[in-house]
């Protein structure tokens, strides 16, 4: 059996993550989206497209909030009723709502942690591999979904996976299908495309015939941006050597974990984690 892979903007009531249920929860709150420079709709989640039905206008041009964060928005409601015959009702008409604002806050989060402790979450991402603990590879398949530091690659900067030699001395190509296979159970479908918050893509071979691929992949460098590759090694120090010279901000190297085929039950679980993980943005100083 395998299990359906998770597309977040199909999500209708859930899973959500905790920050995600209080949002939708609260009224006039949620995430900026400009419609022009004086009106806005607000988005429950940076994972959802669905906005709530007002449309909210400021009190004068140019004054548009952070579109990073959540708001919270107070004003004067009004509804107009339009005729559209694409909208069903009983009159052929229905009701668009405005808010004239006249408070606007930031939101501070409450829910900001999810319901799973860390090492549930490490026990869930390697839930696909016995002994992942002696690899350190239950932490490195988890940082992969969570975070990537920047580098001179720009935001987000570079993963790796590699995978061990076998022992006649070739390639290991099945730990490089088997290692996709896991990604693909539990990140999902959204963030292997140009997803604004988070993308993750993993390229199938070894790391010596990535030439091209590499510049043409980092063109697209949202706030945390991961660029996998798979190339044959037998330590962390191979690992991290890239051969068009970026840093490899997370190596993760197989050497006594083993992979087994059992379907990962803790998709959810994971989801809320990596989300809740998402939307902080911790800011590093120079200072200590």
């Amino acid at each position: 059996m395998v299990r359906r892979r998770l597309n977040l903007e199909k999500r209708v009531n859930g899973p959500w993550a905790p920050f995600e249920s209080e949002i939708i929860g609260e009224k006039h709150v949620g995430w900026v989206i400009p419609i022009d420079n004086q009106k806005f709709r607000l988005q429950i989640s940076p994972f959802h497209k669905d906005t709530r039905e007002h449309v909210y206008i400021l009190p004068e041009r140019g004054m548009m909030p952070n579109t990073s964060k959540p708001v919270y928005v107070e004003g004067i409601e009004r509804k107009e009723a339009k005729l559209d015959a694409k909208k069903r009702s009983v009159f052929g008409k229905y009701w668009r709502k405005y808010l004239f604002v006249e408070k606007l806050e930031e939101y501070k989060i409450r829910k900001t942690k999810p319901d799973i402790s860390l090492d549930d979450f490490f026990a869930a991402c390697s839930y696909n591999w016995n002994y992942a603990n002696e690899d350190d590879l239950d932490k490195m398949i988890a940082l992969q979904l969570v975070s990537c530091p920047s580098s001179i690659a720009g935001n987000g900067g570079l993963g790796s996976l590699s995978s061990r030699i076998t022992k006649g001395g070739s390639f290991g190509k099945m730990y490089v299908s088997q290692l996709n296979n896991t990604f693909k159970a539990i990140v999902p479908s959204d963030f292997y495309s140009s997803h604004e918050v988070y993308r993750f893509k993993f390229l199938n071979r070894e790391a010596t015939k990535l030439g091209n691929i590499t510049p043409s992949a980092l063109r697209f460098r949202p706030s945390t941006f991961e660029l996998n590759y798979v190339k044959p090694c037998t330590t962390v120090e191979q690992a991290i050597e890239f051969p068009n010279k970026y840093p490899v901000q997370i190596p993760l190297l197989v050497r006594h974990s083993s992979y087994n085929k059992k379907v990962n039950d803790y998709q959810y679980d994971i989801l809320q984690y990596q989300l809740s993980a998402l939307i902080h943005r911790p800011e590093f100083t120079d200072e200590k």
